[in-house]
């Protein structure tokens, strides 16, 4: 067949398919979809007077053109206020972060499937997702089945918001918008949460700060969990800024969420800023831009209560307030449980089997206040070897780009890596393993690692 009846037949067929209208619309028309919808939802909330529809138009139109800003950001910036933004009654109660982050995913997963973003995630995924399956398998065998249950959305919910957000390709100038909002987050919760404290408003019948709105309080070693992350950024602007201003707003902000962390007077969120601190120290080694910061957190200690130094001279005798009692319990739960595990969520029906077995009786129904008893004693050995191996995977990633020699203008991962150790001796505390913050440092550090890639790559090309 001539070239000529080729191109004939193929115009004919172009000009049939050109009488039908497409339904393949390209990014920049589904784009103009959106916010041709969005536009006339903020029309109506403004003629109608409906302001939270108004918010939630407007959070649409800034999901369009900064999707992953708005939904990493966002999650971030509200994960300090975790604890009182709970739906519902009871304490376990769904949050509103809860929809945020399955909020973020959807919107993750759209983002790199359109722009073709998406590519395979780390090893690390791997391990994390073996290690919650494995965790779900528990379910099983559990004590409970109810407790069990209850705890498989926000496990799987997790992993997805890990799976896709590590997947996806995030640049440079996203990662800064992520960070930013964090800090900011941060920022708000601490001087709210200082305000209150000066303002004699202290945590049940405590002296010491947390965050409170309407009857719900969040436990102050939680709170102070929650501002590791943010801290560690804000460390990390400091060191890495360059106009004077940028460093005076990472200044104060790390000196707002440092006082706010001593005046929870949290002994595990201290001794997981000091680890903070060595990793800064052995990353950046002692330089007068990291010092300062440091010096900061030191001079903040002249201003705490003296009920602070006494609950630190306290922690001996009154046993870790129990945590010590506690383990002894847990001690017992790992000989009966430690092969296969008790089943997901199931530490305190296991508890409720052996304690008795406490030194001092620390009541029912308690929590581990430690992840790694926790793991070992809801999901056994095995759960436990998996969370150590996907902690450890991605600790040595980092520590292999801090070695590589490559040199990145834009991105530091050491403020990443350092929360992640944070939150690891935090764990030791903590009862931290199934929570939003401890996910969320694991997260940024992957993404921080792939971007920081990414730009050296680019930069090499």
């Amino acid at each position: 067949m001539s070239s000529t009846a080729t191109s004939v037949r193929t115009a004919s067929r172009a000009a049939i398919f050109r009488r039908f209208p497409t339904f393949v619309l390209p990014p920049q028309g589904l784009t103009l979809i959106a916010v041709g919808a969005a536009a006339v939802l903020l029309g109506l909330a403004v003629a109608q007077e409906k302001w939270l529809y108004l918010v939630g138009a407007g959070g649409c139109v800034v999901a369009i053109f900064w999707p992953v800003e708005a939904a990493l950001g966002v999650f971030g910036l509200l994960i300090p206020f975790d604890d009182i933004l709970a739906l519902g009654s009871g304490k376990h109660g769904t949050t509103v972060t809860w929809f945020v982050g399955a909020g973020a995913a959807g919107i993750l997963l759209a983002t790199g499937l359109v722009g073709k973003r998406l590519s395979l995630p780390p090893v690390s995924a791997l391990w994390w997702s073996l290690f919650v399956v494995w965790a779900a398998m528990t379910s099983f065998w559990a004590l409970d089945g109810e407790l069990a249950l209850h705890t498989l959305p926000t496990v799987f919910s997790l992993l997805l918001l890990y799976c896709v957000t590590v997947s996806l390709k995030v640049r440079e100038k996203e990662l800064a918008w992520i960070t930013a909002l964090v800090i900011l987050g941060g920022c708000a919760a601490a001087i709210y949460a200082a305000s209150e404290f000066r303002h004699g408003l202290y945590y049940h019948h405590t002296v010491r700060a947390s965050l409170s709105f309407g009857n719900r309080q969040a436990d102050p070693n939680e709170f102070a969990g929650n501002l590791l992350l943010p801290i560690s950024l804000a460390i990390g602007s400091f060191v890495g800024a360059r106009g004077f201003w940028a460093k005076v707003a990472a200044f104060a902000a790390t000196a707002a969420m440092g006082l706010a962390v001593l005046f929870t007077m949290s002994r595990g969120a201290i001794l997981a800023l000091f680890t903070m601190v060595l990793v800064f120290l052995l990353r950046y080694r002692i330089r007068l831009r990291t010092v300062v910061p440091f010096s900061l957190l030191g001079v903040l200690l002249l201003v705490v209560p003296q009920t602070f130094f006494t609950r630190l001279a306290e922690a001996g005798s009154s046993g870790g307030a129990g945590r010590v009692y506690i383990w002894k319990v847990g001690e017992v739960i790992l000989e009966h449980f430690g092969l296969i595990g008790a089943g997901l969520g199931n530490f305190p029906a296991a508890y409720n089997l052996y304690a008795g077995y406490a030194p001092v009786f620390m009541h029912y129904g308690k929590g581990s206040h430690n992840i790694y008893l926790n793991a070992s004693a809801e999901t056994g050995i095995v759960g436990l070897l998996l969370l150590l191996v996907a902690v450890c995977s991605q600790l040595l990633s980092a520590n292999r780009e801090a070695h590589s020699g490559a040199k990145s203008e834009g991105i530091s991962i050491v403020p990443y890596e350092a929360a992640c150790w944070a939150m690891l001796v935090a764990g030791f505390f903590l009862d931290v393993l199934w929570r939003k913050d401890f996910w969320f440092v694991w997260i940024l550090l992957a993404i921080a690692i792939r971007a920081k890639r990414n730009e050296l790559s680019e930069s090499l090309s």
